[in-house]
């Protein structure tokens, strides 16, 4: 990879040739801050979005899952009902 550090390299302003978008992330890192990581750990509604109707399910193992998933970090299980009923249909 060292052979494609400096595009790899966050630019330090917009007029800067060479690089990818700003930030404080090292050229090797991916660009995007992944602040929400410990919500995967917490109990949550997880669906799909791509699927021909809402699918939710409740996680509280912890689990991960794929990009195609996307998380709703809650212990509210009325959220589970609503998502579930017909007009989500």
């Amino acid at each position: 990879m060292e052979q494609f550090r400096e595009d790899l390299e966050p630019k330090k302003n917009a007029s800067q040739q060479c690089g990818r978008k700003p930030g404080t992330y090292h050229w090797f890192a991916i660009q995007n801050n992944i602040t929400y990581f410990a919500e995967f750990d917490q109990p949550k509604i997880f669906y799909a979005d791509n699927a021909k109707l809402l699918r939710a399910s409740y996680d509280t193992f912890g689990a991960f899952r794929g990009n195609t998933l996307y998380i709703v970090p809650t212990d509210d299980l009325s959220l589970l009902a609503i998502l579930h009923s017909r007009p989500f249909e």
